[in-house]
């Protein structure tokens, strides 16, 4: 076959930044790692697990959820759930490697205020699953973020 091989090579240089894009990029705010929240295992009774989490109000999921109205988005509130659950050998063993999300009711939003005091999860068995309550504290009456449950995953037949 003539002509013209299929190379990489080219003899047209390779596109340069602008310099205005660089000075966009200088402009940028510079986003910090992602942190591990803080917990705290307060109490194991009766298959109850009490933890208390510090996020903080700085946490940098606010930055961009929402901006003008800061709030903590639902996904990251079952994040911290399901480090929770992973903490937990007995919880573990009962839902094990895959659980599903059965049920899951985000009542109030978490803002920064808030998130600068600790929160209270508390995680429970529930039949075959393990229900888990995220509020203000640990006392009647306390603002409740999200509750719901997770069960083992379905096994095929």
């Amino acid at each position: 076959m003539g002509g013209m091989g299929m190379g990489l090579a080219s003899s047209s240089p390779l596109p340069q930044p602008s310099p205005s894009r660089e000075r966009e990029q200088e402009r940028e705010p510079q986003r910090e790692p992602v942190r591990e929240p803080q917990r705290a295992l307060q109490t194991a009774d009766g298959g109850r697990v009490s933890v208390q989490v510090h996020l903080g109000a700085d946490h940098p999921a606010f930055a961009g959820h929402f901006p003008g109205h800061p709030v903590l988005p639902g996904v990251v509130l079952l994040s911290l759930v399901m480090q929770a659950l992973a903490e937990q050998p007995a919880v573990q063993q009962l839902l094990g490697a895959s659980p599903t999300l059965t049920q899951a009711k985000f009542l109030a939003p978490v803002t920064p205020a808030q998130a600068a005091q600790p929160l209270h999860l508390s995680l429970q068995p529930q039949g075959s699953g393990v229900a888990f309550v995220l509020a203000s504290g640990a006392e009647p009456g306390a603002l409740v973020f999200a509750k719901g449950q997770w069960s083992p995953a379905a096994t095929a037949s």
